[in-house]
This record gives C-alpha cells, sequence and structure tokens, in this order.
C-alpha cells in the first residue's frame, strides 16, 4: 500500500490531533510536546499509526494512574543509517522484570514473538507494532524500551532512513 509510509509531519498531526482529544479527556492532567527539528517533519517518512498507539501507552500505562504532572514527550534523530523516534513519559514506569520480559520478547524473530496477556493486556500493542516493523524492515529494526519506575519511560522506534522522494 503506497499509503502506508507518510512524512513525519503528517503522523505528528495525528498525533496532534489525538492528543487534543486525550488532553480533552484528562482535562488538560497532562502536557505534550512535539520536539523534532522542523527539518525532519518533511525530509522522512514513517510508518502509519506507530508513533500514535505508542503515546496512547504511555497515557494508558503511565499517566492514566499519575495523580498530576505527567507528561510525553516526543523527540526524533537521525545517525548514519537510522532514523529514530523516541516516546517519553514520566509516567508510573514498569518493573524490571516485566521490562526485560518486553525487550527480550521484541528481540525475537517476529514469527516467533508472542506475550502473556495480562488483565490490562500490557505489552500486545508494542509486540504487534514491533512484529510489523520488523517484517517490513528486517531484524535490525524495530522498538527498545528503558524504564525506571515513577521517573520515565522511553519507547524507542528504530527505522532505517525512509526519505520523502516529493
Amino acid at each position: 500500500n503506497k499509503h502506508e509510509l507518510l512524512p513525519l509531519r503528517q503522523e505528528r498531526d495525528n498525533i496532534n490531533n489525538y492528543m487534543k482529544i486525550q488532553q480533552f479527556r484528562f482535562n488538560n492532567k497532562f502536557q505534550y510536546s512535539f520536539d523534532v527539528e522542523e527539518e525532519l517533519l518533511d525530509k522522512y517518512m514513517v510508518p502509519r499509526m506507530v508513533i500514535q498507539p505508542l503515546v496512547e501507552n504511555a497515557i494508558m500505562h503511565g499517566l492514566e494512574r499519575k495523580v498530576e504532572g505527567g507528561w510525553v514527550r516526543i523527540t526524533a534523530y537521525v545517525t548514519e543509517k537510522r532514523f529514530v523516534i523516541q516516546v517519553i513519559d514520566n509516567g508510573v514506569g514498569m518493573s524490571e522484570e516485566r521490562l526485560e520480559l518486553l525487550n527480550r520478547t521484541m528481540k525475537m524473530n517476529p514469527v516467533n514473538q508472542s506475550i502473556s496477556q495480562d488483565k490490562n493486556h500490557s505489552g500486545i500493542a508494542l509486540i504487534n507494532i514491533n512484529k510489523r516493523l520488523k517484517l517490513k524492515f528486517g531484524n535490525q529494526f524495530g522498538i527498545m524500551l528503558s524504564s525506571t519506575p515513577d521517573i520515565r519511560t522511553v519507547t524507542e522506534v528504530v527505522l532505517p532512513l525512509l526519505l520523502n522522494r516529493k
């Protein structure tokens, strides 16, 4: 599908619209920022519906249970061969055991990736997005997580450099 990839600017606009709804829903309980250099927004393409579900995860699993002072921040940077997008939140985080399980699962061959479902369905969206990225671009790409409970969770999406040819 030619519309499977879109410029980062368009994905940012989709996320901004999603966040307006969330800000209304949660009565501006948390802050949101999209801190990406302007030139990257039109230069690089990203797979559709990869970043927004990660923002949703940050809200559902990180910020919903936080009383106040929560924030979600999206950043991006480029290396020689990769385009890295980070979704960072200061929510409740996750245990070291959960973090290790998720990262170990996401490093596996996508065909073998699955995770035990718990009552919160925690990790299913991450695993599905990660599978999609690995199957499309190769095993060196995908999602990596880091988390310190009650301080910060970083969800890092590692993509190939997909230049916008328009």
